[in-house]
């Protein structure tokens, strides 16, 4: 941990161009919007990114929540993936918990599509 409570910034991650370190989405219309930042980067173990995004689904920096992945080797051929987003508490209690209700039923989805596309690769 940092001096101030926060994991410190792997060498590899200050490495990286700055458009890797912001997770962006990506607009019908072609923008982009950046909607977190890579704090911790480990690879191949895990990284962790802020969620810039408040209840509303719209960027915020000030609402920020926490997303951190980690990848396990699960015998020979095998991955396993853990997901874990907290912080939701810095949104307050009602947008918080609201938040946590959607990710909790988005993010098992994106992990099926993520399944899906590193077993056919």
């Amino acid at each position: 941990m940092g001096r101030n409570g926060r994991e410190e910034i792997s060498e590899e991650l200050q490495g990286l161009p700055e458009h890797r370190k912001h997770p962006t989405t990506l607009a019908e219309d072609g923008t982009r919007t950046n909607v977190g930042k890579i704090v911790v980067w480990e690879p191949p173990k895990r990284f962790v990114m802020t969620w810039d995004i408040n209840s509303r689904w719209q960027p915020d920096t000030t609402v920020s929540s926490e997303v951190e992945v980690k990848f396990i080797a699960d015998g020979a051929n095998a991955t396993r993936v853990e997901l874990e987003h907290r912080k939701f508490e810095q949104m307050g209690a009602e947008p918080g918990e609201s938040m946590r209700k959607d990710v909790d039923g988005g993010w098992p989805g994106l992990l099926e599509i993520f399944k899906q596309r590193a077993e056919a690769a």
